[in-house]
């Protein structure tokens, strides 16, 4: 059945199993095609505020999970106190073009034509700025996923804008984004490892020019539907 089908299906009962369904509709939303570009960015960046600590690299991690599940929590509440904002965001042309830049920028630096050093984040900035800096981040990492994750969020959004129940929507986005945020938890604590390893290496290289290689598609796909949402 329909993951999407399933949740519409269990909301109504306001039951544990829509909040279970709803968090595995982050995790499946995490793995669609227009996250991956944020999956470097959040290990370069992650990797940069730990220094090579995992355990630092999990807290950062786990902060900047919260930033997300934050933003979806406030558009649950927004939705369940009769605010409708959120629907033209996915179907936005500027949102499409804005991602889109995001993606080449971060393309370019991997190909090497410039620098974005996230380490000068290891001694510069005390402990709590890098707290609310990964927080931040996070949040924007919302935003920049809010395309992805359009089908499965407008099932949720539009139930909790009918029943108007603050607590229970704000506790089933919350869940959603806690799901949406397994990848990068694991990927910003994977960071921390990997940055204390040596980076020299032909494989490095290769490793970096993929990713680079996939903003770049994924770039030129934002561009395209921005076209055609004008």
């Amino acid at each position: 059945m329909d993951l999407t089908a399933l949740l519409a299906q269990n909301l109504g009962s306001f039951s544990p199993a829509a909040i279970g369904i709803a968090f595995l509709g982050g995790i499946l939303a995490s793995f669609t095609p227009c996250i991956y570009p944020l999956i470097p960015v959040t290990i370069a960046f992650i990797g940069g505020l730990s220094g090579g600590s995992r355990i630092k690299g999990f807290i950062f991690s786990a902060v900047y999970v919260l930033g997300i599940a934050i933003v979806y929590s406030g558009l649950g509440m927004m939705a369940a106190m009769g605010g409708k904002m959120f629907g033209s965001i996915a179907s936005s042309p500027w949102a499409s073009i804005i991602i889109g830049n995001i993606c080449l920028i971060f393309a370019l630096s991997f190909f090497g034509i410039y620098e974005i050093n996230f380490a000068i984040f290891k001694g510069n900035i005390n402990s709590k700025s890098k707290i609310l800096l990964a927080f931040g981040t996070g949040a924007l990492a919302a935003l920049t996923a809010s395309s992805c994750t359009a089908p499965i969020l407008g099932v949720l959004l539009s139930f909790v804008a009918q029943t108007q129940n603050v607590i229970y929507g704000t506790t089933l986005l919350f869940s959603f984004a806690l799901g949406l945020g397994v990848l990068f938890l694991i990927c910003g604590t994977f960071a921390g490892f990997m940055s204390s390893l040596p980076k020299a290496g032909k494989w490095m290289l290769a490793v970096k020019y993929f990713f680079g290689i996939v903003l770049i598609i994924m770039a030129e796909y934002y561009f395209i539907r921005a076209g055609k949402l004008w």
